[in-house]
């Protein structure tokens, strides 16, 4: 390959890199804002706090099945 055909490639490759790095940011930059936007939405709010009241019931529920279990392995 001869040196002037080397330079345009790597010519080619740096302005595709930074063109695809700023596509790439843009991208980026574009899912951020919906993930906050739907973080911060009062639906999903809701949603999460009905999710993590259900989760501390069954921890309980399960805790003291585990403890019964026991007391009742050791008798």
């Amino acid at each position: 390959m001869s040196m002037g055909w080397k330079i345009a490639f790597f010519g080619g490759l740096a302005v595709g890199y930074v063109m695809g790095a700023k596509a790439g940011r843009q991208r980026y930059e574009q899912i951020a804002r919906l993930g906050r936007k739907v973080r911060q939405s009062p639906t999903l709010q809701e949603a999460a706090g009905v999710v993590q009241e259900q989760a501390g019931k069954l921890a309980h529920t399960g805790r003291q099945r585990v403890v019964r279990a026991l007391h009742r392995a050791e008798a």
